[in-house]
């Protein structure tokens, strides 16, 4: 059925409104509320399953880490014994333990998985062992203070005449920690009453919330999967979260939207005919299938792109899969599909949202205009509501890509604060990244890096939690030339990449194009397989080093002023949030300039009066590894920082111990960023004063101000 919605134009200036898929009215003035949602909840449903074996099981291995595997069968002519189960692994650092059991014995008796164990505090629940043929899977070990519990076992199949089988249930978090997932119901012929049932949730946490019920079976598989566990209660300490991202290593970014049936090269054309989207074999499990068979530990799938057309069914808009011709009636959820195949496979789910949406009157934009205006609250609204969809309508999502922001509209007139503060608030842990090039975790907390934009790579001697991209099509997007390509040579992933990549901290994600059927080409799949034969993760690379002091909760300027500008720049080009970078001959920025050496200073107004200001960060013009002029000069040595409530008395805040008033640029920081930490201060203005710097003037690319840990309060 399509829907028929409001074509009321959220701009607030009639001018602005276009021929194009209207936003619905009700998304102004959203209710913000912590909703701390992880997947949880269990999906029943039939599955078929094979009889079981009448020989004895062998003793399963014992792994540490992964757990053992099953035993070979023996033989029994009088129906044989119980298969026993290995030993659960130990996990030091947050591996899976547990053991699989061995194969069942004579009439599908059941077999029990032995439960994970873990070593040390803070470590994830092991794994459930799997069930053997006729038995019962295990279940989860049970996660230590501040630790995921761990993955239920998935259900054996069938025993001859038997009953139905049970996947295991999740794992129990830790105090503060999140439950494991439910376990995976295995597929195979009619068996007993009941059919297999998918594992239960594990339960939450302390302060843990219970998410959205298991996922069904998608693109004609009969596997049903479990729900997953809820999530903690409790918000993780952002270097937790970026050394677990940094032991991902190896992910799949996936294009897939109308720019696949466009026929257009991915140019992101807006208001396209939505029936245009018609994928005809659509499985999301497949292309996971392929990033498992490669050891890939994540996936980032594009929601939305420039164009605006949205993969999900959204309350906010027309211009999506609820209006497109799909192969399932009622219009498939994609994002769903995508979270459910990941989760089901041990895969952990990214989403990617663009803030520019060339279908929807003003947020299209292309060109920079260094403003101290905000976009009308309507279409501020609108933003948010569609995050808020991705974000607490698939549980939970670990992480979240936006883009078409910093180097589409700047990060001020569309205000970084209310949509940063907004995702906190909604999905604290969710680590956040923004596409505007920058070789440093400026406005977001992991660093990217576009290869395409002239062949940007992660530098040597890196260590900050970051992530890197190429093509391995024609285009970001799938391509008529792209039918039967395979892409890349094995080692180019292996050698040229992973090789160089791993040790940096720095995942790699090619991307890929699923075509119109929906699938990844077989070429692609095969060759992904090789590469999953040819390469294995460095295990003993040490864990992501203490990451430099981090600007977790910025508050957007509304104005700044400046001791003395010089022609053609302006004190704005500071606080404007404009950006675009990730080149390797130049960058494209916007930059405040003194008119004179230092001493001299900007000042940037809040707009209102913030209790908790506890942090600054500097960013001076940007340096690009292969810039034929690298100019160094107007790079702040010597700083001072003061604070006002009025605008005219300022008094200096008290720099925390490590930071002396001085800031040294070395030849490893050739991207530029520096920051100072301060006792807690009560502002709407602060003057960053340059006592000295390089060269004969003064220059900021970016300045901010905020909390550091804590987001600070309006007054």
């Amino acid at each position: 059925m399509h829907k028929h919605r409001s074509n009321r134009c959220p701009s607030t200036s009639p001018a602005a409104c276009r021929t194009g898929w209207a936003v619905r009215a009700e998304v102004a003035g959203i209710a913000v509320a912590l909703l701390l949602f992880g997947p949880a909840g269990c999906s029943s449903g039939s599955s078929n399953a094979a009889a079981g074996a009448t020989s004895a099981g062998g003793k399963s291995g014992v792994s540490a880490g992964q757990g053992g595997g099953a035993g070979q069968s023996g033989s029994s002519a009088s129906g044989g014994n119980t298969g026993m189960t290995g030993a659960g692994g130990f996990s030091t650092a947050g591996g899976t333990g547990g053991a699989t059991a061995g194969a069942g014995g004579s009439s599908g008796q059941t077999r029990t998985g032995g439960s994970g164990t873990t070593d040390g505090g803070a470590s994830a629940g092991g794994a459930g062992g799997g069930a053997g043929t006729g038995g019962k899977a295990g279940t989860a070990g049970s996660g230590t203070a501040g630790a995921q519990g761990g993955m239920g076992g998935g259900a054996g199949t069938g025993g001859a005449g038997g009953g139905a089988n049970s996947a295991g249930a999740g794992g129990k978090g830790g105090s503060s920690g999140g439950a494991g997932a439910g376990g995976i119901v295995s597929a195979g012929a009619t068996v007993g009453a009941g059919g297999n049932k998918a594992g239960a949730s594990g339960s939450a946490g302390t302060g843990g919330l219970a998410g959205v019920a298991g996922g069904t079976p998608s693109g004609g598989s009969t596997q049903n999967t479990g729900g997953a566990g809820g999530t903690s209660g409790a918000v993780q300490d952002p270097e937790d979260l970026k050394r677990a991202f940094a032991e991902y290593r190896f992910g799949m970014f996936i294009h897939f939207g109308m720019n696949t049936f466009s026929n257009d090269g991915a140019k992101d054309l807006p208001n396209q005919d939505p029936s245009l989207f018609n994928p005809t074999n659509l499985d999301p499990g497949q292309w996971i299938d392929a990033a498992v068979s490669a050891k890939m530990k994540f996936a980032v799938l594009t929601t939305k792109h420039h164009d605006g057309f949205l993969l999900w069914d959204s309350a906010t808009t027309d211009y999506d899969v609820g209006n497109a011709k799909v192969p399932t009636a009622g219009h498939v959820d994609v994002v769903k599909l995508f979270v459910d195949a990941c989760r089901a496979r041990g895969v952990a789910p990214g989403l990617y949202f663009s803030i520019q949406d060339r279908s929807t009157a003003g947020l299209g934009a292309s060109g920079w205009s260094v403003t101290n205006e905000r976009m009308p609250q309507t279409l501020i609204d609108y933003v948010k509501a569609q995050i808020k969809e991705l974000l607490t309508n698939y549980g939970y999502i670990p992480f979240f890509v936006t883009d078409g922001w910093a180097w589409s509209m700047g990060m001020t007139i569309m205000p970084y604060q209310d949509i940063r503060e907004y995702m906190y608030q909604i999905s604290p842990n969710t680590l956040f990244c923004e596409h505007q090039g920058q070789q440093v975790p400026w406005h977001d907390d992991i660093v990217y890096y576009e290869e395409p934009k002239g062949g940007a790579f992660s530098p040597a001697g890196n260590i900050l939690a970051s992530w890197q991209s190429q093509k391995m099509g024609h285009a970001w997007f799938w391509t008529p030339p792209d039918a039967g390509y395979a892409g890349p040579a094995v080692s180019d992933y292996v050698t040229k990449h992973l090789a160089d990549l791993e040790p940096k901290y720095t995942n790699y994600a090619p991307d890929f194009g699923p075509n119109r059927q929906g699938l990844l080409e077989d070429a692609v799949v095969a060759q992904l397989k090789a590469v999953g034969a040819a390469w294995s993760p460095n295990l003993s690379r040490p864990p992501l080093p203490t990451q430099p002091p981090h600007l977790n909760h910025v508050l957007t300027a509304v104005n700044a002023t400046a001791s003395s500008t010089a022609s053609g720049s302006k004190a704005l080009n500071a606080v404007d949030g404009i950006n675009d970078g990730g080149f390797t001959t130049y960058y494209t920025e916007t930059v405040w300039e003194s008119a004179a050496a230092a001493p001299q200073s900007l000042t940037i107004d809040l707009g209102k009066t913030y209790s908790g200001i506890d942090m600054l960060s500097y960013q001076p013009p940007q340096i690009a590894p292969q810039q034929a002029s690298q100019d160094f000069t107007g790079r702040i040595t010597g700083y001072a920082i003061s604070y006002s409530t009025d605008g005219t008395t300022f008094s200096p805040v008290t720099l925390k111990t490590g930071y002396d008033g001085t800031w040294q640029w070395g030849a490893t920081q050739l991207a530029g960023w520096a920051s100072a930490e301060f006792n807690a201060v009560t502002a709407r203005y602060v003057k960053l004063q340059a006592t000295s710097a390089t060269g004969n003037n003064v220059k900021i690319n970016e300045v901010d101000v905020g909390g550091r840990l804590v987001a600070p309060t309006a007054n």
